[in-house]
């Protein structure tokens, strides 16, 4: 239907302005699940279906640069990840390694540098 915007997740911050082609693109994906994700891993915006996922996101511990749900801190700090990924080890390497790029291409984005400051270092010899 024209115009018909369904449900969705909201913009979570007021910086972020999630194009409307983008938007159009997740109203009209009802039977599968998307999110719009930037550089710091925060969510914001995405179809209902990851709602569950966000407000699991928005349990971890708060962050002072962000409002946002945010998939690193979900990953690494909340208990509740070992459970609800099928192998969270994996889903850990993934974010580091989506993080450490992103350190590497924007070298000075503080806010970035302050999430993987919060976030715990591998111990030697854990797996």
């Amino acid at each position: 239907m024209p115009g018909h915007r369904g449900p969705r997740i909201a913009s979570h911050r007021r910086d972020v302005e999630v194009p409307p082609q983008v938007q159009w693109l997740l109203d009209s994906m009802t039977m599968s699940s998307a999110f719009v994700r930037n550089s710091r891993t925060d969510v914001d915006a995405g179809t209902p279906w990851p709602e569950h996922c966000t407000r699991r996101c928005s349990t971890a511990p708060p962050s002072t640069s962000t409002a946002a749900p945010n998939i690193a801190r979900y990953v690494f700090l909340d208990l509740d990840a070992h459970d609800f990924f099928v192998d969270r080890a994996v889903s850990g390497n993934a974010t580091a390694a989506l993080l450490r790029a992103e350190a590497a291409r924007e070298p000075r984005d503080r806010a970035l540098r302050e999430l993987i400051g919060e976030l715990p270092t591998p111990q030697p010899g854990a797996h």
